[in-house]
């Protein structure tokens, strides 16, 4: 009697197991896509970063490459420039700094001849370095009236060599009228100024 038991249950197992068969199929194909994308997922991320550098890189590159082209014309053209600001009459002549110094204090004391103003002190300052030129600088203290210097700074700034002034500070004393004057004497200006000149530094 034993035995037709067994195989009823035998019979009733491979009865249900298509069924647990497709389902465990199914639970292990979810399983297998989903360890899939988790395993996917960081060199995706990985293969974007690394696209996306490769891009900057490609990007940078290209830049440079137009950048180089150009650099050529932009230093032929600077060349081109420099040399005719050497050649024109913008900059101070003389071999040596002292040189240049002193013919910047000679032009500028035929300037206060030519305006009338009077050159109290002058003092050359160390010269700075701006690219390729240097800047000859001399410290100015003069005076003048208004109308002189005036005329003085227009013709500092307009005429040949190429002149700058900087901190440029005016004072005048004040005075009382004197005795049946109803107007005060007028004093001239004290100023104080910094004139700088330019020469070719190799």
């Amino acid at each position: 009697m034993t035995k037709p038991a067994k195989v009823s249950q035998t019979a009733q197992i491979t009865q249900f197991s298509p069924r647990l068969q497709r389902f465990l199929a199914i639970i292990i194909l979810m399983l297998l896509i989903l360890a899939g994308l988790l395993l996917l997922q960081p060199l995706l991320q990985r293969y974007q970063h690394s696209h996306e550098q490769l891009h900057n890189l490609q990007t940078q590159i290209q830049r440079y490459q137009q950048i180089n082209a150009s650099a050529e014309p932009l230093q032929q053209q600077r060349q081109q420039l420099q040399h005719a600001v050497i050649n024109s009459q913008a900059l101070l002549n003389g071999r040596t700094v002292a040189l240049r110094s002193a013919n910047l204090q000679q032009f500028l004391r035929t300037v206060l001849d030519q305006n009338g103003a009077e050159l109290i002190r002058v003092r050359a300052l160390a010269p700075e370095q701006q690219d390729t030129l240097e800047v000859i600088r001399l410290q100015v203290q003069l005076q003048a009236s208004l109308t002189q210097l005036l005329n003085t700074l227009n013709t500092l700034q307009q005429h040949q060599p190429l002149l700058t002034v900087s901190h440029l500070t005016i004072s005048s004393r004040p005075t009382a009228p004197l005795r049946g004057q109803q107007q005060d004497i007028a004093w001239p200006l004290q100023i104080r100024f910094q004139l700088s000149g330019y020469s070719h530094q190799e």
